[in-house]
């Protein structure tokens, strides 16, 4: 019995099987995120999740991306009310570190798929500065992918 499954399928960073990244510009995603007090933020986190659910041919980060906004749902519907000091702000408080947890790692997950995207196209030309990913989260991983929608719009512009 082969149990050798591989042969069907590629392996889910093999560079030429990876998708393109959504196409929308980093200070567009900034802006609409203002203007919603943050809610596009948290819809542009799902948008992410299912490019690398795509990508990664793997629901992990998209899954990540769900519980910790469930979760931080969850710290608002709980705390809503609650008086400074209560337990139940207290509790909130414990929920939003563990809804803000499975963000920021589906952040990490989706740097590194930026990096394999990166390199897919054009050799390991970008990198991503861990620090600015747990600070600044999608709002930095967006404009990574917008600098490498340029590169290929200004490649596609002048071929050598």
């Amino acid at each position: 019995m082969n149990l050798n499954l591989s042969t069907d399928r590629s392996p889910a960073t093999r560079p030429d099987r990876i998708p393109a990244p959504p196409e929308l510009h980093w200070l567009a995603v900034l802006g609409l995120s203002i203007v919603t007090f943050g809610v596009f933020l948290y819809i542009w986190c799902i948008v992410l999740g299912i490019w690398a659910n795509k990508a990664q041919r793997s629901p992990v980060t998209l899954l990540l991306y769900l519980a910790g906004i469930i979760l931080l749902i969850v710290e608002v519907v709980y705390t809503s009310g609650a008086t400074a000091g209560s337990f139940e702000a207290s509790m909130g408080t414990l929920i939003r570190l563990a809804g803000t947890a499975p963000l920021i790692f589906a952040n990490f997950r989706v740097k590194d798929l930026i990096i394999d995207y990166s390199t897919s196209v054009a050799g390991p030309w970008i990198s991503c500065n861990g620090v600015f990913v747990f600070l600044f989260g999608p709002i930095y991983l967006q404009f990574k992918i917008t600098e490498i929608r340029s590169y290929l719009k200004d490649a596609a512009a002048h071929p050598q």
